[in-house]
């Protein structure tokens, strides 16, 4: 079963967590995370700072994800159709100029983890670069990762072993 499976499938680990619960004198501050990462060779785009991270775009998921290769107009062209009734949505994208086309689950707010998996193969296989997906769940959504297998040996090792191919 993939990450994202297991992730994304999952609703009932919804939690309540209060604002103080949040706080840990063991957390690291984002920024620490952040400029341990760029040790590694990996760093934020220009024009990206802390606040992007802190903000959701639900219907900019897949836009995001592309981010990450650091080929944003790989993808263009993303539309949606959503049937509630049907609990199905047509999603639409080209992606390096190949129209793509996928009937998605829809099941409230949570992505469908099969989608989520075939749209990070289109864009590996794609680029075909060495690059990899990688993930970290961290509770209720992951962090994703789009780096070469010894990069994210490196990550596996500042995750503590948390790091899944993704």
């Amino acid at each position: 079963m993939s990450f994202f499976r297991k992730l994304f499938s999952q609703k009932s680990r919804q939690t309540s967590v209060s604002k103080n619960s949040l706080k840990s004198k063991n957390a690291i501050s984002l920024e620490t995370q952040i400029n341990e990462l760029s040790k590694s060779g990996i760093s934020l785009n220009n024009g990206i700072g802390i606040e992007d991270l802190l903000v959701s775009y639900g219907r900019e998921v897949l836009s995001n994800i592309t981010r990450l290769t650091g080929q944003p107009n790989l993808l263009t062209n993303v539309s949606d159709n959503f049937d509630f009734d049907k609990s199905v949505a047509q999603v639409n994208y080209v992606l390096n100029g190949n129209q793509k086309s996928h009937l998605v689950k829809v099941d409230d707010d949570w992505i469908d983890p099969n989608f989520i998996e075939i749209f990070l193969n289109e864009i590996t296989e794609t680029l075909s670069d060495g690059r990899e997906f990688w993930s970290v769940d961290n509770g209720q959504a992951s962090i994703l990762f789009f780096v070469d297998r010894s990069t994210a040996a490196e990550l596996n090792v500042l995750t503590k072993g948390a790091l899944e191919k993704g």
